[in-house]
């Protein structure tokens, strides 16, 4: 009997052994997902760089790491660790390959998302969301800051919807070409500001100061 069964078991694993490997592996997949999901640490806020040219691979991680060294960023989400993102979208003016129209698509998904208030975008693509009211006028920020004409985007409804950052030391030092760069601004939810939304503006704020100080 005890034979049978060693055998039995020998066939059971000739004849099913991928099906075992298989399945061993998805549960590993999905075991290490939830611990990822589970575990996961949330943005607080997130900066959107909208470019048309080029920026260091790592400009991103150090300017979000000088962002939570300096204290700006604020725990919003309320689970103890402040964090934030500056995620860099390179969208060409014209899309040639399959990488320009996945870029395309990261940079509706960011101009969509409720998590980023402040946009670095180039000249050349603020022109296309020109029309589309996708920004809000800024011109406080421009007078507190003390922003000539010269030193701003105006859009031909005359609303002005960004700071140039031309030459700007700190973004230059990042590894970021700032020569058509501007600031810009999420135009604000309709309504009563909920808590977090305010702790949003105040910190993309901030994080505008940083920059240009």
């Amino acid at each position: 009997m005890k034979k049978e069964k060693i055998t039995n078991f020998s066939d059971f694993v000739y004849y099913y052994k991928w099906h075992v490997i298989i399945a061993v592996v998805l549960v590993i997949v999905l075991a290490s997902s939830l611990h990822s999901c589970a575990t996961k640490v949330e943005d607080d806020l997130v900066v959107s760089v909208l470019i048309s040219n080029y920026a260091s691979a790592d400009a991103s991680e150090n300017i979000a790491s000088d962002l939570c060294a300096a204290g700006i960023i604020p725990d919003i989400d309320g689970d103890g660790i402040s964090k934030t993102h500056v995620n860099i979208v390179t969208l060409p003016l014209e899309t040639q390959t399959e990488a320009d129209v996945a870029a395309g698509y990261q940079a509706m998904i960011a101009m969509a998302a409720d998590d980023s208030m402040l946009f670095l975008v180039d000249e050349d693509l603020l022109e296309m969301y020109e029309s589309q009211g996708a920004f809000d006028d800024i011109s406080d920020k421009a007078e507190k800051y003390g922003f000539s004409e010269e030193d701003v985007y105006i859009a031909e409804d005359g609303t002005l919807m960004g700071l140039s950052l031309k030459g700007n030391e700190y973004l230059e030092s990042k590894g970021m070409v700032t020569d058509t760069l501007y600031a810009c601004f999420r135009p604000l939810p309709e309504g009563e500001l909920e808590s977090d939304m305010i702790a949003k503006i105040k910190a993309a704020d901030d994080i505008l100061e940083f920059i240009i100080k």
